[in-house]
């Protein structure tokens, strides 16, 4: 694992690990110039609704749908 500095071009790959009760997504940040391994990470994402702030406990299926590859 090496960091970035300025200037440095670098792809950032994803992968959805789970998309149930949560969005829990995988990450990685790698040199383009030479595949070094930058960082790796994961981000949890959760639904709230909407005016009201609301944490729901499922994903909405449509939601779900388009990142599972269904649609």
């Amino acid at each position: 694992i090496r960091p970035l500095r300025l200037r440095d071009v670098f792809i950032c790959t994803a992968a959805v690990r789970e998309c149930r009760r949560r969005i829990l997504i995988d990450f990685t940040i790698r040199l383009e110039k030479d595949g070094t391994l930058c960082t790796r990470g994961q981000t949890e994402q959760v639904a709230v609704r909407v005016p009201d702030l609301v944490m729901e406990f499922t994903i909405p299926e449509r939601i779900r749908r388009a990142l599972e590859g269904e649609g």
